[in-house]
């Protein structure tokens, strides 16, 4: 009764103090950096921490009363302030927070007897690494408007890849420039996010898509960009023109003639024309010609019809239509007009620079032109001249008989002009000379023979001479003879007679290379005086080679030349000794398909000239970045540099290094400066000295990068030969040893199911060993006695289970064969027969004589072996007792007739060479990979699974080896140590050959549990391996490299 009452009046009390308990209220409102992100913080941040607290009772809450523990240290708030109905909110602010590692943190609220009456706790997480944008794909890269955007993003904490405890992917945008395209976001504390948006592009261009992310702490990704092509414009077809046989724009032809034409059209895109959607409708050209005919052939824009036959049609017209690979497509037409032109040209006049006595004049090394008319039979303007079937007969200048113009030229309508380069022999005297004319227009219309004179003068002007030169500098206009600095002018007076013109070159100064002059004036008798001047912008010293050269009225010259020194000036400012450099580029046009797959090199080389020959290079500077360039270089260069820029180089290199990237462009132009330190030498009395320019020259270096697409298509068809030579080795075409792996894979998991079997019996046998100790002990106390009878009894019962599921399992009567067999099996597998059964088991399964007692490999039995004895002895210390495995060394398997071993090593080769084909077709082929990575990789993989097995048989090799797995598995395994301690503590307790315990009885117990608790794990080990086989070549069949090269073969024939 007595109890009763006890339990009342506790369960009373409970109830009345459940409103006190549950009235105490602590709730954490903020625990995060400055970024606001709860529960989260940078590894330098300002860390805030706010609590609402409440205790019954108690109408002020102090700050002391909260506390916050990081393990056995504490800290109390900075403030606390009363909010209303009993509530404090409660602040701790630490602003120069550091932490490199998650912080356990507990909170706990104590009321003003010093009891804690609440508490809370809270983990700040660290983060201190930017998100990262892993992948981001923009497909297709050359669309019409609609694109896929596919991207997937990742925060880490404190270590790059690590995506378990992050702040959070906060928001991941998509933008084009400016524009905001799509954004995405994730829960905080959420680290990856994948996904894929489909964009609609406006406008047409190049678009550059770029992908970022921030997480919940505020940090940054790296931009991820992708080009994309928007194409909404349709082929551009430029023109249409009809050829006749000669190339030349047919625009007329016979009355009643059909003459065979070719017609070009030139039609261009900014990505591609879809070749086989460009057809071309003659019906107005030729009724008999079918609707829309495809050309015959295209190259380079240009898209050819042949074989069009052509008569007398005004006007006609030609419809070209064509589409670009996106669809794009447009239809255009173009006029066109075949006239009948049976009227022959018509001689005009001979057209000459002067006359004299009113015929045309000519000198030697001129040009004689003759205008003509040609028109058609309506009067308007005809076929034309355009073949230069018209001769003149010059044999009386000594000259060809016929002669054919070098050019003839449409002037204006039926305008037309031929001209000759008159180059007589020098032994044809002046004088007046006939010339006769005779022809055709290139339909065959002959003129009428004409004849007409001319005058041929080959008497050139008297030779000049230089009578005056001078130089005049500074604002003053002073004036003085001999040598000339930059920003100087020079002034030349050349006197000659008999001449119309007069000009100067004053290139080497900076000047024009055909300056005329400025004045002639009369001087003595029919002589003239002529004055040439020009600024010299060139700095020295140097000396400059200038000309002046004479014209008479038929065009005959005579010339002079002068020398002029270019001083240096002392203390120069900027020295301009260099030109601009030639530039020539290797390779002189880039292929496409190869710029495409790996980075491109140009190699360009700067040629330096300077007209002056005592300067040299002292040093050349140039661009170390493509930002220090400009042009076309935003996501086209990937680097640039300048190479050979030593002191007195004047042929330095320019190293462009491109984008592995589709170039839809034809050129890229680059421009970059070029710096260059000048160094100037003097000779002063006997003495060499340099001069060295304070400050050194920028010269502008123009380079232009050409592409084009190999009409072969030589970097593909070599790697698709060695692709193809690959699959057609026979180690690719073993599937038969494929088959003969998988059977031989199966038998290994019998072996498994078998070793399963034994360990479940085995770990029976030790439970009921266990149990048996622990009655055993509980019996030796008289309170436990009854709890040990029933242990007993249940021993008895597992062992009499054991027994008969033993019976039943390896007994004689039942599967006893079967386990026999599977031991067979097991032993020819595993090549680790004991070749004790039947005589096939030794000789497939590893166990041939000498191999089952190396003594017998080194000679007959009975001979004396003491050596190889002593070597097996040794062999057998130094590798801790651990003999090579012969199942896997190739080389072991044949001396040792393991049928298995051969085998498997035969297929793991087999696997290799599929390898190999794999490794040219995915990493080479598709991913721009040396050919050579697949060669050293072949090489690799025979060496160490097919070869380099036997090393196992060397003494040493195999001590270390096993030396070495013990070490890695202390490393990484921190239970193996625990193993270990355990495995030679039981040891030391208990006796061998199945002794009685002398350890107490616990001591047995515990390392009972222990051996049981590892026989189980073995068994889940073995099962474990028969689900999964990850190494490189013991996959089950089915999903290694040689099912990837049935693949291939596919995908190459497609």
């Amino acid at each position: 009764m007595k109890t009763w009452q006890r339990i009342a009046m506790f369960m009373i009390y409970l109830m009345i103090s459940l409103p006190f308990v549950f009235a105490q209220e602590l709730s954490v409102q903020k625990f995060q950096g400055k970024d606001n992100a709860r529960g989260f913080a940078k590894a330098h941040d300002e860390l805030t921490i706010e609590v609402l607290a409440k205790i019954p009772g108690e109408d002020v809450i102090d700050k002391e009363q909260l506390r916050l523990y990081l393990e056995d240290m504490y800290t109390t708030f900075d403030s606390c302030n009363a909010t209303g109905s009993g509530y404090h909110t409660c602040t701790i602010y630490e602003p120069e927070f550091s932490s490199y590692q998650p912080l356990n943190f507990r909170i706990e609220m104590r009321d003003d007897a010093e009891n804690m009456v609440g508490q809370q706790d809270e983990t700040l997480n660290i983060d201190n690494q930017a998100p990262v944008i892993k992948e981001m794909n923009v497909e297709p890269s050359i669309s019409n408007g609609e694109v896929t955007i596919s991207y997937a993003a990742e925060d880490y904490a404190l270590t790059y890849g690590d995506t378990s405890t992050c702040s959070g992917l906060k928001t991941i945008t998509v933008k084009s420039g400016t524009t905001v395209l799509a954004t995405d976001s994730a829960a905080l504390g959420e680290c990856t996010k994948d996904n894929a948006r489909k964009i609609n592009f406006d406008t047409a261009g190049t678009k550059q898509v770029c992908v970022t992310a921030l997480d919940y702490v505020n940090f940054a990704s790296t931009p991820r960009c992708q080009e994309v092509k928007i194409d909404k414009a349709a082929p551009t077809i430029e023109e249409v023109n009809i050829l006749d046989q000669n190339g030349f724009i047919l625009t007329h032809v016979h009355s009643g003639e059909e003459r065979t034409a070719t017609v070009n059209a030139v039609i261009t895109d900014d990505i591609e024309v879809d070749p086989e959607t460009v057809r071309a409708n003659f019906e107005q050209l030729n009724p008999n010609l079918p609707d829309f005919a495809a050309p015959d052939t295209n190259q380079n824009d240009i898209y050819t019809w042949q074989n069009i036959p052509v008569s007398e049609v005004s006007p006609c017209k030609i419809t070209v239509t064509a589409k670009d690979t996106l669809g794009n497509e447009n239809t255009q037409d173009f006029g066109c007009s075949i006239k009948a032109d049976d009227t022959p040209p018509t001689f005009k006049q001979a057209v000459s620079e002067s006359t004299r006595d009113g015929l045309p004049l000519y000198g030697y090394n001129t040009e004689l032109k003759i205008d003509f008319e040609d028109k058609d039979n309506t009067g308007a303007p005809g076929i034309g001249l355009q073949s230069g079937n018209v001769y003149l007969d010059l044999s009386a200048l000594g000259m060809d008989s016929a002669a054919q113009p070098d050019v003839c030229s449409k002037m204006s309508g039926a305008d037309w002009q031929c001209s000759w380069l008159l180059l007589p022999p020098p032994t044809v005297p002046e004088g007046n000379y006939s010339i006769t004319l005779k022809g055709s227009d290139d339909l065959g219309n002959e003129l009428a023979e004409q004849a007409f004179d001319i005058v041929y003068d080959n008497t050139g002007p008297a030779q000049p001479q230089i009578i005056e030169a001078k130089v005049v500098t500074g604002e003053a206009g002073v004036t003085y003879t001999g040598g000339a600095v930059r920003g100087d002018y020079v002034q030349y007076k050349v006197r000659s007679s008999e001449f119309e013109t007069a000009f100067a070159n004053f290139s080497d100064i900076g000047g024009g290379d055909k300056e005329p002059a400025t004045i002639c004036e009369p001087s003595t008798g029919a002589a003239k005086d002529c004055t040439f001047e020009s600024l010299v912008i060139l700095d020295g010293p140097f000396t400059a080679n200038l000309a002046f050269t004479f014209y008479d009225d038929a065009m005959n010259k005579a010339s002079t030349t002068a020398k002029l020194e270019i001083y240096g000036m002392e203390n120069a400012t900027t020295a301009n000794y260099w030109n601009k450099p030639s530039v020539t580029c290797s390779p002189r046009v880039i292929d496409r398909k190869t710029a495409s797959i790996m980075p491109t090199i140009a190699t360009c080389r700067l040629d330096l000239t300077t007209p002056n020959p005592k300067v040299s290079t002292l040093a050349i500077a140039g661009p170390t970045a493509p930002d220090q360039c400009t042009g076309d270089i935003d996501l086209n260069v990937n680097d640039i540099y300048l190479i050979n820029t030593a002191e007195g180089s004047k042929s330095p290199y320019l190293f462009i290094v491109l984008e592995p990237k589709e170039y839809l462009r034809n050129t890229l132009n680059i421009s970059c400066p070029i710096t260059i330190y000048s160094k100037r030498e003097e000779t002063v009395g006997g003495v060499k000295r340099y001069y060295v320019s304070p400050i050194p020259q920028t010269v502008e270096t123009n380079v232009t990068l050409q592409f084009y697409n190999s009409p072969l298509g030589l970097p593909d068809a070599a790697i698709d030969a060695k692709i193809n030579r690959s699959i057609d080795t026979a180690w690719n075409n073993m599937k038969w040893l494929s088959d003969l792996r998988k059977y031989m894979y199966y038998a290994e998991m019998a072996c498994w199911i078998k070793g399963m079997i034994v360990n479940a019996l085995a770990t029976m046998y030790l439970l009921v060993s266990v149990i048996t100790a622990i009655s055993s002990g509980a019996k030796l106390f008289a309170y436990t006695k009854s709890a040990g009878d029933a242990a007993e009894q249940t021993a008895a019962n597992l062992c009499t289970e054991e027994e008969k599921l033993a019976e039943k399992a390896l007994g004689p009567e039942t599967a006893g064969p079967i386990i026999q067999l599977l031991n067979t099996l097991c032993g020819i597998v595993n090549c680790a027969s004991t070749g004790e059964g039947a005589l096939y088991e030794g000789y497939i399964g590893g166990a041939v004589p000498w191999c089952k007692d190396p003594s017998k490999f080194f000679g007959a039995e009975g001979m004396k072996m003491e050596r190889a004895q002593e070597y097996l002895k040794y062999a057998e210390k130094e590798t801790g007792g651990v003999m090579p495995n012969i199942k896997d060394s190739l080389i072991l398997s044949i001396g040792c007739l393991c049928l298995p071993g051969i085998i498997y090593n035969l297929e793991k080769l087999h696997q290799i060479n599929c390898f190999k084909t794999v490794c040219l077709y995915d990493y080479v082929k598709q991913q721009g990979y040396p050919i050579d990575f697949c060669e050293e990789m072949h090489d690799y993989f025979v060496c160490a699974y097919v070869v380099g097995e036997v090393f196992a048989i060397i003494p040493f090799a195999a001590f270390f080896d096993k030396m070495m797995d013990m070490v890695t598995t202390f490393l990484s395994d921190y239970w193996a140590w625990f193993s270990v301690i355990l495995g030679g503590l039981c040891e030391s307790l208990c006796k061998a050959e199945g002794q009685a315990v002398n350890a107490p009885l616990i001591a047995f117990i515990g390392c009972a549990l222990l051996k049981t608790l590892s026989t189980t794990m073995e068994s889940t080990a073995a099962i474990k391996k028969m689900s999964d086989s990850k190494s490189e070549f013991g996959k089950p069949p089915g999903s290694q490299y040689c099912d990837r090269v049935e693949d291939i073969k596919k995908e190459m024939k497609k």
